[in-house]
């Protein structure tokens, strides 16, 4: 596991999400890159709650960190744009403590 776990939070995406939202710490194996932090956050579910809430497929998110913006992603899990960093940089190597995904409009 990772010595340092990355909190993550995000904004709500409606009343009834207020109920469901909820902050994660992950940890993620220490050979892990950002590839695969990204990929855990597309596809974290707890019960109703999900990293990156589905509402209709063209949501965009940003993934922004204490690091700056680490990836734009789509609520359907198929649209990722990586920023600053390659997806294959180990994640030992960004130092990433925090996470809040933002959702800054629909993809154009």
């Amino acid at each position: 596991m990772m010595d340092n776990a990355i909190k993550y939070s995000r904004e709500s995406v409606c009343a009834g999400d207020d109920y469901v939202n909820r902050n994660l710490t992950i940890t993620l194996p220490e050979d892990s890159v950002l590839e695969d932090l990204i990929q855990y956050l597309i596809t974290k579910r707890i019960d109703n709650y999900s990293a990156i809430p589905y509402t209709g497929g063209t949501a965009r998110w940003a993934l922004e960190s204490n690091i700056g913006v680490l990836a734009y992603v789509c609520d359907d899990g198929k649209r990722i744009q990586y920023t600053k960093w390659d997806r294959q940089t180990p994640l030992k190597e960004l130092g990433i403590t925090s996470i809040k995904g933002k959702h800054p409009g629909e993809w154009e």
